[in-house]
């Protein structure tokens, strides 16, 4: 099941350098109830900008990262969520929610707890 993590800048560097961090709070589409005509993808495009509020609240509005990643039956029924980084399918950063492949996260890491997100 695909879910959006409101996370923080700690919380990545955890998830890149453990390669597993926990989390409590997830949304994911099957959450909320839609019109019938609209699509997956607007659902989940309206998921991740709920997900980005919540985030800019973690980071004092200083910036927003929302982890998109698929987890099992069993962590979406559990409380806590051992999220393991091979379970990232991306990073979504800044309002507009630019993508980040797992490949490119490390990498941009550094810029984002200084607050220069390139986005």
């Amino acid at each position: 099941m695909r879910v959006y993590i409101a996370a923080t800048p700690s919380q990545l560097s955890e998830l890149i350098t453990s390669k597993i961090c926990s989390f409590v709070e997830y949304l994911t589409p099957a959450q909320f109830e839609f019109p019938s005509d609209m699509s997956e993808e607007e659902r989940e495009d309206f998921i991740a900008q709920l997900a980005s509020e919540d985030s800019a609240e973690l980071n004092q509005d200083k910036n927003r990262f929302v982890i998109a990643a698929d987890l099992t039956a069993d962590q979406a029924e559990a409380e806590i969520i051992n999220l393991k980084f091979e379970q990232l399918a991306a990073l979504l950063v800044g309002e507009e929610l630019a993508w980040y492949g797992p490949d490119e996260i490390e990498h941009e890491l550094q810029n984002w707890k200084i607050g220069r997100a390139h986005v």
